[in-house]
């Protein structure tokens, strides 16, 4: 497995990350985020499914 660059986004999200809060507010939009994606995941698949 190759290693990928550090870029400036890397560098702002380390240090947010030190940040008070910013780990408990990450990991509820993370949860939002993630819940979402299953909810379009399952959509599609259905879609999928019904061939639509």
């Amino acid at each position: 497995m190759t290693s990928r660059t550090r870029t400036g986004a890397d560098g702002y999200f380390a240090r947010r990350a030190s940040e008070p809060g910013y780990a408990e507010a990450y990991a509820e939009a993370r949860r939002r985020v993630d819940s979402i994606d299953r909810l379009v995941r399952a959509l599609d698949d259905r879609r999928e499914e019904l061939g639509l």
